[in-house]
This record gives C-alpha cells, structure tokens and sequence, in this order.
C-alpha cells in the first residue's frame, strides 16, 4: 500500500462545513463485466514488478495493462475458474489460489508447481494469502473453521494449524507493522523497530495501519486510533460530518478514501465527498492503489478507476440555472456568478448557490459597497441595473452627471437601451461601460456620476467592442476592424495588425498583452506602451482549437485558453514564445468538465490561484494544485527476444543452452545469429495510450531513435561485436520517461575472422609461398642450366656471326674506302687550282665515306671552269652520281663552248638521258649546282646555277647571285617535258682582291643552335668573312669546321658540305 504524506491538518475543524458533499470533484472510468473478458465479481487486485494489474475472479484471473484484459481460466492451465486469492513471489511468478488447487504463473504462463502436489488445497478455499518475501513463506487463511497454514516455499512444506498467521506487513519509515490472526480469531498488530517487537494489541478485526499528516494511524473496528511513540492511544481520529464503521481504506495524494456501509467516500480534511453510492454496484470488495497513485474498486460489477479531477462543476443540481457570463467576488467573499437566467451567489463552504434575479444577465461589476452593476435585457430592451445587497432588490439605472449636459444624458440613455455592456475599471477604480455593439465607452467614477464618454466620433465606426483592458500604466485597450485600438489620455490612437477580432485583452508579468480571437492566441509586444511587435499562436503551433473564447493567465505563467470544444493548458507561455510548439494540455469531459462550450470572455481569476470559468453547461472551477501531472515514470521491462522475427522455444548459444534469454547475463550470440528483434512493454496505468518508445543499439547506432508507438526494434546484419540495446518509453501526456532498459549481448565473429584462421591462413600461405619458391627455385635452377648451355650454344654463334658480319663489313669498309679513293681520283688536282688561282680554299666534309658532293675545275690558259656540285643522296648513292656527273662535265664541256647556261642545259639533258628519267617510275635523281667560267684577262666571271648561287667579297662586302630555281635533271612532269629547261648566265665583274664561293646546301641547312634550326644564309655570311680574314688555308678550313661544329653541337650532320673559295 501506497502512503502518502498529508498535507492538511485533521485537527483543524473548525472550518469544516458539517455536511457530505456529492460533487463532480472525480474522473471515473468504469471497465463493466465482459469487458474484454473481465468477470463481474472481482475479488482483489495486486501489482506485479512489471506494473501489470492481476484481478482475481470468479470467472478466472486477469491481466490488465491500463488498456487491455488478458483472461486466464482453465483452458489456460488453472485448477478451477473461481479464483480466491492471489500473491505475487520473490521472482515475478504469481501464486493463484482456486477452489480447485493453486496455480503458479511463471512469464504469464501457467505452470505446474509443487504446490499441485499438496492435497491440501484442493479441500479448503483460501480467504487470505500473504506472501512473505524476506523469509519466502506464504501465510495462507482458509475458510474452513477459520485454519491458518504457511507453506515454506523454499522446501516445500506445509505447516497446517498453526497458532498465529501473518495477514499483512506495512512498513513505515523504519518501522514494520505486523497484522496477523490467531487461531481464536482474534487480530494481533505486531510493531517491530529493527526486528524488535516493541508492542502488540489485539482486537476483533485490524484492517490496516495507515500514514496522514505525518501521524500513523490503525484501522481497528472499523475505527482510526493514533500510533503514537509506537503505542496505540484510545484517541480515535473523527472524520467531521461522518461516524459510521469504516470497512476499508487507501491514502492517495494527500486524501483518504474510504468504504463504509458499501458506499466510497472521499476525505481530503475539510469535507468528506460521496465518490461511489452503489448505482452501478452492489458491493465493494477491495480497494488498492497502483504505483501511480490511482485508486482502484474492486466490485460486483466489473472495476472502476477513480482519480480526482483538477475541476469541480455546477450547474442545476448546486441550483445554478442558465449559461455563466461572469464571475466576480465581493468584499465579504461571496462568489457572484451572472447567467442567462439570472445573478446568483454562493459561499466556499457551501455547493448550492441562491438566486437573487431571474432577468438575463450579460455582465456585471461589483461596486465598491457591494452594490452590483449590470447589464441586462427585459421586454427586448437593454438596460443597466443596480443591485442594493442589503435591499436585496434592483432598479434600472440612468446616468448622471454634474459636468454633462441633459441633452448629452439623454442621448447616452437612449444608446444604453440599444445594447448589452460589459464593464471595466480603470486604476482611478472608476467604472467603464462598454457597449458591446453602439461604439459607446462610458466613464464613471466612485459615486457613479458620467464623468467623461467616447461615442462613435472619438472611437471610431466599431462593429463591436466585447470588452475593454486596462493596462498596469493606465492605458485602456479594446479590439478595431484593424487590429487594437487604446485610449491614453482621452485620446485614441490606432494600431493596425493583420490579427484583429480580439475579444479580450490581459497583461502578463512583463507588460505585454495577451489577447484572443476567432483565429487564435496573439501575444503582443509593447514598448512603452506602443505596440512593437506580434507573434500569433494557433493549431499549427500545439493549440486544439484556433477559436478562442475566453481566457486566463496564472501566476506561474501558465494560460487557459477556453474554446468551443474544451479547454486548452499551455505550460509555461511566456517561457515558450520562440517554440515552434506549445506545450499544451487538453481537457474535455473525460477530464472532470462539466462543459466542453466556453462562453466569451467568463473568466475570474480568484485570489487562491484558482479559476472560475462559464461553459454552456454550467459553471467550471479549475484548481492548478490538483492539475499535477503524474511524475511516477512508467514500467519498462523486455517481453522477449526473437530471432528472424520469430519466436523460439530454446535459444542454443555459444555461452549455452537457454529456453529463454531475456533473463540471461550477456548472452554471446553466434555470427549467423545477428537478426534479432527485441519485443519492449511499458506500462502505465494513468495513461497507457499516451505511451510511446525511443530506441538505442550501443555499437551500432549513433544516437536515440525518434520516439515511435512501436514496441518492437528488430536489427538485421548485425557485425560481430559488443552491443547495448537500450529502450525508454516517454508518456506523451506529461513528457515522463521510464528507467533506460539495457540489454548487454555480444555477437561472435565467423570462423573466417579468427585470430586462429589468420595464423593458420598465414601459416598455410606462407607454406605455399616457401613450396612455391622452393619448386620455382628448383626449375629456374635446371631452367638456368638449359639456359646456359644454349647460351653458350648461342654465343658461339653470334660469335661466328659477328666474325662473319666484321668480315663482311670490313670488306664492304675497304670497298666504300676504295670508292672514295675513286671518287676522290677524280677531283681536280689541287696544282692545277693553285697554279690558276692567286688564292684558294676548299672545306669538303661528305657525311659518309664517300659523299653526294663534288667539286669541278678545268682550265685553259686565262679560262678556267669550276663548278660546285650537290647530287642527289649521299653516301654510296651519291658517290655514283658525283662520278657520273664529273665525267658529263668533262663530255660536254670538251664538246661545247664554254657557255655556263649551255653546259647546265646540256648536263640536264644527258642525266635524263642516261638515267632515262623520261618515264615515270624511273629514278628521279638530279643534282644542284653552281658553274662559273672565270675569264681573268677580263676579269670576269660568266656564273649560271640550278638551284645554288654565289657569293662575291668585295671590301669585305658580301654579295649575292641567285641561281635558277629549277634542278639539273630528275622526274618532270608530261606537260615540263614538252617545256625546254633553260637556264640563265650572269656576268659579273671582279677585281684582284674579291673573293668568290661556291657552296652547296649542307653547311647552311644544318640544324642545331638552341632551337635546333638551320643555320641559314646569315650565319653563313659571318663564317665566310671571318675565314677570308685568315691567311692560310688550314686555318680557315679550321675556323669553318669549328663554326660548324659548335653550332650543330651533339646533332650529327644531316647532309655533304662543300664550300670552295677563290680569288683571281
């Protein structure tokens, strides 16, 4: 048994109204016979770790989560279907005692017990069943001339008869309390302080041992006497307005509940309250209270549910007539409340109101001297009333006014009668009318004169104005078509928002307003007094509605909102402005109201904290101290463990054999075991469909999975490792989470990743390698030793080839060697150069042994002809054509006359002829020359070229003379042939000091330098120059080599050169 600590003093009578009150001060929910099973006559209820309720029955046993039944009968395994008793063991099981033997449940199965064996329980029914967890007995009462028995669950063993039976243990603080029953029928209370008995009373019947106000209390007789110093006094505890036998009894939050004469009382130490009279019962059989602090009935007639509601309702039955419209309280504490059908009060100690005017009331106010002002309507006409408390009667009331003229009353009067009013008060305490629908706003002060007013011209066209705010600073605040409109001063100044219709304004702690409408909820930010800003609420942000009808704020921050639907709690508003959403709590009937329609703008925040507001119905009264969510967390406990989503009836792991593993220490799973599914429930008896679960695999996951009603989390492909799965259920209705459940389990990696198949794979490839290299090493030995000896085979071979080859080029050698002796045989003799040139040189480089380039000279007397030849080819090709052109110069020259022009027409002639290049696909070489006819009397030079010019020296000048573009001999075309080659002669005139080269193309087309380019006719000329500046004619062939070396560098020559200089 739960106990409570109670906070409000028993002894304190005084203030106690003498009376029962029947209130709807409760939420009962009633689960009626056939319910899902359930019987009509429940018996008793326990508890189990897991937070299931266990009912005993006459039909059988139930399961309850909150939500749902499980009904155990004989088909599931019990003895016989009428339970008696049942209690709850050391390790979860449930002891179910039948007419027919007893049950043992083990994981909500039934199994067989040694228990069945003992045929003592099949003869007796038992009447009492208390299981003593410390010493593992069980203290059994049977009906049968009153016995009592304990079995030792431990040995299995039945003490039948004995003296004294253990019916209860209540522990309180350090103290136990202990009921038993002796065997006269007489009830002992033992109390033990650290397993000491200190005292024992007995009595007729002791029912319980109870904590209230800090005082401890026992139930004897149906009567409450006072522990105290662990001693029972005869002081008994009167509970005010009630002095009948108390049968049973509960704590809960603060209160007691209690069954007398088969009726549920309610106490909570001012009045007591009738919960349940027996309308949908006729008896109550036990009462129990879960580990959340809900009372439980136990009756003939199914189960009840009973919780106190944050909210008491009146309405017809407290003599409440018609809809509420506005409550106030006076100065002598009564609570004035208007209605449709009148004005009505009452005091805090009674539940009845008495009716004072029978004429609709919209709104009223109460006058400094408890007079009241309202609005009302009679005969379809408005007017404003004055109620006299102490004449208890009423008048019509019309303004006055010392500062305003007839005329002016007069017309005010004749718009009081067009509308209803609503009232205020500024922080002069004078009173405001408000006209709900004539843009009229009227100022009286404390002696009810008109001291100033605001009509449609200073105000403004208004549709409507339902109330009007003053403001901590004295502003006055009311709705516009356009958003808000205060009065400062007697001057009205206009707000435009996009949010208009309001039909009430209240300030919080920080000067802001807070106002509601059609649309929703705005909260609307002032700076001095302006309005800065606005942030609007509706259901997109949490709110069940976007109507809003009438509304409070209360000291700690939370608002009411009142819709046309029920009633909406946001927790902590000025705290939540930035959320995207509110934390709203909702209530509808369900939750204690009396009506679920609120009506504009009836709200009275009363001075206690608490609130009263109109609905359609009646009157609500919100308490906030009784609206405290449920803190107890919900119960969470593993239900089972599947593998491939399936269930299994025995578990076979690498650390065991198990038939269920939900229970077990670390289990180890093998590496194909890594799809499981993990079966959660959580319980929670305040509100089990408000329950929702957020997952956690360590080792596998990053973080918390978003909460999901799911009570299941499978995980497939799971790698071998270390895991934690965690749960956690979170009851939605109040954001409480369970006790985190942690499941430790280890997945086993495959064979394949062993530490012992790595070193047997390593061990067997390093084997492998080693037979792989000492096989391998073995053939390349004997492919070595092949290898060898037709290395030596073929050496051999080579060598005889290479004496071959060395032999056969040496002959080829000596042969090219012997050809250039024969080329070189036929160039001109360089006596006869010498005996005709007063000064001249030759630098001839063929690139091969022989080469394709040639020099030509014959003289006569004072005429010489020389030529420079470049044939095509070079090496031996070319060497062919320097002998075959030397020798058609000689032909042609000693034929004709020396006409230049003539022998170069006659040279192409002859090639063609001798090489037959008249028919394609012959061979088409040719050669490029340059000739000269030197006449030395005259000195004059006759110069014709195919294709190479001459250079003349003269003062160090170079000159130039271009040759004809077109070849000495090769292939021409049909259309050439039939065209006659001719070349051109040119004479040029020298003096004694000029110097004359011929050359060919090799020196000048010679790539190197540092882009690898040809040399060119630039640098010819600088090479030239320098060597005619040298004297001897080593020294200038030196110079040009070295030219010519340094610019072709490490490139090898491409082509002959020939370079002949002379002078006359």
């Amino acid at each position: 048994m739960l106990l409570i600590k109670f906070k409000i003093s028993f002894v304190i009578i005084f203030c106690v109204f003498n009376q029962i009150v029947f209130s709807q001060d409760f939420t009962i929910k009633h689960f009626p016979p056939q319910f899902q099973g359930l019987s009509a006559n429940c018996n008793e209820m326990i508890q189990d770790i897991n937070g299931y309720l266990w009912i005993s029955t006459d039909d059988g046993l139930c399961r309850f989560d909150g939500e749902v039944f499980k009904l155990y009968t004989t088909t599931e395994g019990l003895k016989r279907h009428e339970v008696t008793s049942i209690a709850e063991g050391n390790n979860g099981e449930i002891f179910v005692f039948t007419r027919g033997g007893v049950s043992l449940i083990k994981d909500f199965k039934p199994v067989n017990s040694e228990l069945d064996d003992l045929p003592f329980f099949g003869k007796k029914k038992i009447i009492n069943v208390y299981y003593d967890k410390k010493s593992d007995f069980i203290y059994l009462v049977s009906d049968k001339e009153n016995q009592l028995h304990k079995y030792d669950n431990i040995n299995n063993v039945l003490h039948q008869n004995i003296n004294n039976c253990i019916l209860r243990k209540i522990d309180i603080d350090s103290t136990t309390f202990i009921i038993t029953k002796s065997f006269d029928s007489e009830s002992l209370l033992s109390i033990k302080n650290n397993d000491t008995v200190v005292i024992t009373s007995n009595a007729d019947e002791i029912y319980d041992v109870l904590k209230l106000n800090e005082i401890i209390y026992a139930l004897i007789d149906g009567e409450l006497y006072e522990i105290k110093n662990q001693k029972i006094i005869n002081k008994k505890f009167f509970i005010n307005g009630f002095d009948a036998k108390i049968e049973l009894i509960e704590v809960v939050k603060d209160a007691i509940y209690f069954v007398s004469k088969n009726i549920l009382y309610y106490y909570n130490g001012l009045a007591v309250k009738k919960v349940l009279n027996g309308t949908n019962f006729t008896r109550i059989k036990s009462l129990f209270v879960d580990n959340e602090n809900n009372l439980w009935v136990c009756t003939d007639n199914g189960i009840l549910k009973i919780n106190i509601s944050p909210f008491n309702g009146y309405d017809s039955k407290n003599h409440l007539y018609g809809v509420p419209t506005k409550i106030h309280r006076d100065r002598q504490e009564k609570l004035w409340v208007s209605t449709l059908d009148g004005l009505f009060y009452k005091y805090d100690t009674s539940s009845f109101f008495n009716q004072v005017l029978n004429d609709r009331v919209y709104n009223f106010t109460i006058l400094n001297n408890d007079n009241i002002l309202f609005s009302s309507i009679k005969n379809g006409k408005y007017y404003l009333g004055k109620f006299n408390q102490n004449l208890n009667k009423s008048n019509k009331f019309l303004m006055k006014s010392e500062k305003i003229g007839n005329r002016t009353l007069q017309y005010i009067n004749q718009k009081i009668i067009t509308s209803e009013f609503s009232f205020s008060r500024d922080l002069k305490d004078n009173v405001l009318v408000v006209g709900l629908n004539n843009n009229l706003i009227i100022n009286l002060d404390s002696n009810l004169q008109l001291t100033e007013f605001f009509d449609e011209k200073r105000l403004g066209k208004e549709d409507w104005i339902p109330s009007l705010f003053c403001h901590s600073n004295g502003d006055l605040w009311f709705r516009s078509s356009s958003g808000a409109k205060r009065i400062r001063n007697s001057k009205v100044k206009n707000f435009k928002l996009d949010k208009n219709g309001f039909y009430g304004f209240i300030e919080d702690e920080s000067g802001n307003l807070i106002a509601v409408s059609d649309v929703g909820l705005t909260y609307i930010y002032l700076d001095k007094g302006d309005i800065k800003n606005y942030k609007h609420f509706n259901k997109t942000n949490g709110l069940s509605e976007n109507s809003i009808y009438t509304f409070s704020y209360l000291n700690n921050k939370d608002l009411l909102l009142g819709t046309s639907r029920g009633l909406n709690k946001i927790i902590d508003f000025t705290d939540s402005l930035n959320a995207q959403k509110l934390d709203v709590k909702f209530f509808d009937k369900k939750d204690g109201l009396i009506g679920v329609d609120f009506y504009k703008n009836a709200s009275f925040l009363d001075k206690d904290s608490s609130v009263w507001m109109g609905t359609s119905e009646g009157l609500i009264h919100y308490f906030p101290k009784k609206d405290v969510s449920n803190k107890v967390p919900p119960n969470l406990f593993l239900e089972e463990i599947k593998f491939q989503n399936t269930s299994q009836k025995s578990w076979s792991l690498i650390n065991g054999d198990f038939d269920k593993i939900k229970n077990v220490n670390t289990p180890f799973f093998y590496h194909y075991q890594n799809d499981l599914t993990f079966d959660v429930k959580a319980i929670s008896t305040s509100n089990p469909k408000m329950l929702k679960y957020s997952y956690y695999l360590e080792g596998a996951e990053p973080k918390w999975n978003e909460p999901t009603t799911s009570s299941f989390s499978r995980y497939t492909n799971l790698a071998p490792g270390n895991y934690v799965f965690k749960c956690k259920a979170i009851r939605t209705s109040d954001g409480v989470e369970s006790k985190i459940l942690t499941y430790p389990f280890k997945i086993d990696s495959p064979f394949y990743y062993k530490t012992w198949f790595y070193i047997l794979i390593i061990s067997g490839f390093g084997l492998l390698i080693y037979l792989f290299v000492y096989v391998r090493e073995k053939q390349l030995k004997q492919i070595n030793k092949s290898l060898e000896r037709r290395v030596v085979y073929r050496t051999k071979q080579l060598d005889d080839e290479k004496k071959t080859v060395e032999k056969q080029n040496e002959l080829i050698t000596k042969s090219i060697s012997y050809a250039k002796r024969i080329q070189y045989s036929i160039l001109p003799k360089v006596e006869l150069m010498d005996a005709f040139f007063t000064d001249h040189f030759i630098y001839y480089k063929p690139k091969d042994i022989v080469g394709g380039d040639f020099y030509w000279f014959r003289s006569f007397d004072d005429l010489a002809v020389i030529a420079a030849v470049d044939c095509t080819g070079h090496g031996v090709p070319g060497g062919f054509m320097t002998m075959m052109g030397s020798l058609l110069l000689d032909k042609i020259v000693h034929k004709t006359n020396l006409d230049t022009s003539k022998i170069l027409y006659d040279l192409n002639s002859e090639i063609i002829r001798v090489l037959r290049q008249e028919y394609e696909g012959s061979m088409q070489d040719g050669m490029d020359l340059s000739i000269c006819l030197i006449d030395k009397k005259k000195s004059e030079i006759h110069f014709s070229g195919a294709r190479n010019g001459v250079y003349v020296f003269e003062n160090n000048v170079a000159k130039h003379y271009e040759a004809d573009l077109i070849p000495v001999g090769g292939f021409h075309s049909k259309k050439s042939k039939e065209l006659h080659r001719e070349y051109s002669q040119q004479k040029i005139s020298i003096n004694k000091d000029s110097w004359v080269f011929m050359y060919t193309d090799g020196y000048i087309d010679q790539l190197g330098g540092d882009k690898m380019r040809s040399m060119g006719m630039k640098l010819f000329e600088v090479a030239i120059k320098e060597a005619i500046s040298l004297s001897s004619k080593e020294s200038r062939e030196e110079l040009l080599q070295m030219k010519y070396d340094n610019w072709r560098k490490n490139i090898p020559p491409i082509d002959d050169v020939l370079l002949i200089g002379f002078k006359i």
